[in-house]
C-alpha cells in the first residue's frame, strides 16, 4: 500500500511539471520606446524607464516614440538614434536604470593582448561602455560619443534597484544606442534561460572532494578529511564536502527486487549503514553533506525505459555504464529518478552533482528522438531533482555548460577530468576563461577539483584564477599530500568570491582544449608546451586565458586585481592600463600579492614578470590618493575584499574594521605619502606590531587576532 501511495504523490506531482505547470510568459520582445519628456529623452522598455538623457539643448534634437528608426534581427536587436541636426558639439548626460541585479559588459571577448575583465560588486570599469541586466535579461550599449562614467560604482534607490550614469560629448550629430532583448535567453542561445523565474543559488561553494584523493572511499577517510578541513580550512570559509564515485555497493541497478533509489542508498563494505551514514558523519563536523549520483545503470529488468535508436538497438554511451541509457521519459523520471533525488534529500544531503548528463543528451537522447523532444526531456530531468530537492539544495550538474538545463542548476563543472599533469592544469585554467561569461549568470561555474600535491607554483595559479574568477571552490587531496606551504596557499583563496564577468559574446574556439598529445616529460618546457598546444593568439604577449583584471567595488573602496597566468611559457611584458579597464591618466600603486612585494607607483602601464609555465603573477592596482591608505593584505588574494569590512579616513587617523581568522596573523600594507609620517598603532581584539625596515613609504603592520572581530586604527602626524 505504502508503495502505492507514493506512486500516487509521484504522479500527481510529476503531472504538474510535465503539463508545463512552472512555465511562466516568456520575457517581452517589444521594442524599447524614446520620446521627451520634461525636457529630456526617456527610454522605455516594457513600460519601465530604461534611461534618461538630459541635453545642453530641446531644440534640433529628434528621438521618436515609433519604430521607425529601430533595425531589427533575429537575434533581436535594436538601435536607436539620437539626432542634433545643428552640426554643434553637445554635452549630454545619460541616467541608466536597471533591475537590482545588473553589472557593466561588453559584447564580446578580450583579445589582442586585453584582460580578461570580472567584477565583484557593481564597479563602473573605464571603457566599457554597456550594461547587462540579469534579472530582466537584457544588454544595453552605445556608441558615437567620447564619454565618462560619473563616479566609480552604480548606485542602489530604496528598493535596492540600480543606477549608473554617464556623460558624453557628441561631436558627429548622431548617438546610438544598441539594444539586445533576450540576450543571454536568445542571442547568445540559452534558450531555458529564464531569471525572471528562477536564478541559481550564486552562493560560494568550497569545499573537498573525494575523487582524485582515494577513490574507493571508507569512512575513516571521510573523519580524517573532515577532522583536517575543519582544523586547517573551515575557520576561513570552507564548509562543504562532496563524496564522489567509490562510496557505493557496486555500480546502480534495477531488477525485480531493487528500485534505481534503493540500490544507490543500498549498504556497502564500507558503510554497513549505507550513505546516509556518509550524511551524519560529515554533518557531526559541522560541515554540508555533499554527494555525487550518474544516472547510468548495470542492470534493468523494464526494457521499456531503455532508451532505444530507430534501429531497434539501445543507445549505449562510451561513458556511461553498460547496458544502456535510460530514455528520460515522463514515467522514467517520474518513477525511477524522483525517488532517487528524495532518497538522498532524506537521507541527509544538501548538495548532489549529477554526472554524465552531457552523454545521456548528446550521446543518447539526440539518436533516438528529434531535437525539442531530446532538450524537452533532458530539462525535464533538471526541474525534476529541482522541484524534488527544493530551492535551499545546491544541485550542481556535471559536466559542460549545458542549455536546456539553465533553469534548474546551480553549478556545472565546466571541465573535463583534472589530474596531476600539466595538460590537466593547463586545460582546467582554459576552459574556466572560455566560460567565464556564463558564471553566475546561468549558475556557478567548476573547474573541476584543484589538485594541490603538484608543484607550489601550479596551485599557486589555480587558487588565484578560480577564487579571483569567483568559481567552484574545491581541493581534491589527502591530508598528508598538503605540507603547511600547500595549506596556506589553498586558504589564500579562501572564500571564492561572488564574481560575475564584464564581457560576453560568442565562445572562444580557437584554441583545442584537447589537443593530440601522448604524455611526456613535462618538467621540460619544450614537452610540456607540445603537449598544450599552439597558443591561441600568436604574437601576443597575453595570450587570451592568460590575462585577468577583476574589478571590485565596495563600500569603503574600488580596487583592481591583475592576474597573469603562464598556461604557456609568458616573457616579461609590459600591460597598458586601458587593456586593464583602468585609466592610464591616473597614478596606481601596485602590489605583488604572492611575492609579498610593493611594486610602487605606476602610470600608463603595468610591467609584469617573464613566468614559467605553471606559475602565475597577481597583482593589486589601487588609485593613489593623497593621504595615508590601505593597499594589501596576505589574508586573501584579492587583496583584501574578505576580511576588510570597513575603511575611514578622519582626523589623520585610518581606521579599519576587519573580519579575522582567530589565532592568526596576518600582514596589512599601507601607502603613507610624502608630508605623512606614521605615528603608532592600537588595535583593539588583538595586537598590531609594525614592521621594521620595509619601504620608505610603506607602512607593514602584522596583526594577531586574538578575537574574530579586529579593530585597527593607525595615527598619523
Amino acid at each position: 500500500m505504502r508503495g502505492l501511495f507514493l506512486g500516487s504523490i509521484l504522479f500527481a506531482f510529476s503531472s504538474c511539471l510535465f503539463a508545463g505547470f512552472i512555465n511562466e510568459p516568456k520575457a517581452p520582445y517589444a521594442p524599447f520606446k524614446a520620446g521627451f519628456n520634461d525636457g529630456k529623452i526617456v527610454g522605455k522598455y516594457d513600460e519601465k524607464v530604461l534611461f534618461e538623457i538630459s541635453c545642453d539643448t530641446n531644440k534640433s534634437v529628434y528621438a521618436f516614440s515609433n519604430t521607425g528608426d529601430i533595425l531589427q534581427s533575429y537575434p533581436m536587436t535594436q538601435v536607436r538614434t539620437i539626432v542634433f541636426d545643428d552640426r554643434k558639439p553637445h554635452e549630454i548626460k545619460v541616467d541608466l536604470y536597471f533591475s537590482s541585479e545588473a553589472g557593466v559588459m561588453r559584447s564580446r571577448r578580450a583579445s589582442g593582448g586585453e584582460a580578461i575583465l570580472g567584477r565583484v560588486g557593481e564597479p563602473l570599469v573605464k571603457g566599457i561602455a554597456g550594461v547587462y541586466d540579469i534579472r530582466r535579461d537584457f544588454l544595453l550599449e552605445w556608441f558615437g560619443a567620447d564619454w565618462e562614467w560619473c563616479g566609480k560604482k552604480m548606485t542602489r534607490d530604496e528598493s535596492g534597484n540600480l543606477k549608473a550614469s554617464f556623460t558624453a560629448t557628441v561631436t558627429n550629430g548622431t548617438f546610438n544606442l544598441v539594444f539586445r532583448p533576450n540576450y543571454y535567453r536568445v542571442n547568445l542561445g540559452y534558450k531555458n534561460f529564464q531569471p525572471w523565474i528562477r536564478r541559481p543559488n550564486l552562493k560560494s561553494v568550497n569545499g573537498w572532494r573525494s575523487w582524485r584523493a582515494y577513490g574507493k572511499i571508507n569512512m575513516d577517510n571521510i573523519k580524517e578529511t573532515c577532522a583536517f578541513i575543519k582544523e586547517n580550512f573551515n575557520p576561513y570559509g570552507m564548509d562543504t564536502v562532496e563524496i564522489d564515485n567509490g562510496y557505493q555497493a557496486g555500480e546502480p541497478y534495477m531488477n525485480e527486487r531493487f528500485t534505481l533509489a534503493e540500490s544507490w542508498m543500498k549498504p556497502s563494505k564500507n558503510f554497513p549503514e549505507g550513505p546516509a551514514s556518509i550524511a551524519k558523519t560529515i554533518d557531526s563536523y559541522g560541515l554540508i553533506p555533499g554527494i555525487w549520483i550518474s544516472p547510468g545503470i548495470t542492470q534493468h529488468y523494464q526494457d521499456k525505459q531503455r532508451l532505444r535508436l530507430a534501429n531497434g538497438r539501445m543507445a549505449i554511451s562510451g561513458y556511461m555504464y553498460a547496458p544502456g541509457i535510460l530514455d528520460m521519459s515522463n514515467y522514467t523520471i517520474t518513477n525511477t529518478f524522483i525517488p532517487v533525488f528524495q532518497a538522498f534529500k532524506d537521507a541527509g544531503f544538501k548538495y548532489l552533482k549529477v554526472d554524465g548528463l552531457r552523454h545521456v543528451l548528446y550521446e543518447g537522447l539526440v539518436h533516438a528522438v528529434d531535437a525539442e523532444e531530446a532538450t524537452r526531456r533532458i530539462r525535464n530531468f533538471g526541474l525534476a531533482a529541482r522541484l524534488t530537492l527544493g530551492d535551499d539544495f545546491y544541485l550542481a550538474a556535471c559536466w559542460g555548460i549545458m542549455p536546456e538545463l539553465a533553469d534548474s542548476i546551480d553549478g556545472s563543472r565546466i571541465a573535463g577530468d583534472c589530474l596531476d599533469d600539466f595538460v590537466s592544469h593547463h586545460r582546467q585554467l582554459y576552459y574556466f576563461a572560455e566560460m567565464f561569461p556564463v558564471n553566475r549568470v546561468l549558475c556557478v561555474n567548476d573547474p573541476d577539483n584543484m589538485l594541490m600535491r603538484v608543484c607550489p607554483d601550479w596551485g599557486k595559479a589555480k587558487v588565484s584564477t578560480v577564487s579571483l574568477g569567483g568559481g567552484t571552490y574545491m581541493y581534491g587531496d589527502k591530508p598528508e599530500d598538503l605540507d603547511r606551504e600547500k595549506i596556506y596557499i589553498l586558504q589564500r583563496g579562501l572564500p571564492s568570491l561572488e564574481t560575475y564577468s564584464v564581457e560576453s559574446g560568442p565562445l572562444h574556439i580557437n584554441h583545442p582544449t584537447y589537443y593530440p598529445h601522448k604524455y611526456l616529460d613535462e618538467s621540460r618546457e619544450e614537452d610540456a608546451m607540445y603537449m598544450v598546444g599552439p597558443r591561441t593568439e600568436q604574437g601576443v604577449d597575453s595570450p587570451f586565458s592568460t590575462l585577468w583584471a577583476v574589478h571590485f567595488a565596495k563600500e569603503y573602496d574600488c580596487w583592481c586585481v591583475v592576474t597573469r597566468n603562464a598556461l604557456w611559457s609568458l616573457g616579461e611584458s609590459v600591460v597598458e592600463l586601458e587593456k586593464l579597464g583602468l585609466d592610464n591618466k591616473k597614478t596606481y600603486l601596485a602590489y605583488d600579492f604572492w611575492e609579498k612585494k610593493f611594486l610602487g607607483e605606476i602610470k600608463d602601464s603595468l610591467p609584469m614578470r617573464a613566468l614559467k609555465y605553471g606559475s602565475c603573477q597577481v597583482v593589486g592596482l589601487r588609485e593613489k590618493l593623497d593621504r595615508p591608505q590601505f593597499v594589501a593584505s596576505t589574508r586573501h588574494v584579492s587583496m583584501d575584499a574578505v576580511s576588510v569590512k570597513e575603511i575611514e579616513w578622519k582626523d589623520n587617523n585610518l581606521s579599519l574594521k576587519m573580519d579575522c581568522v582567530e589565532g592568526t596573523v596576518e600582514t596589512y600594507s599601507f601607502y603613507v605619502p610624502e608630508g605623512y609620517k606614521f605615528d603608532k598603532a592600537e588595535c583593539e581584539g588583538g595586537e598590531a606590531k609594525v614592521i621594521e625596515g620595509g619601504s620608505d613609504r610603506l607602512l607593514e603592520v602584522l596583526v594577531s587576532a586574538k578575537k574574530k572581530d579586529i579593530a585597527l586604527d593607525l595615527k598619523f602626524n
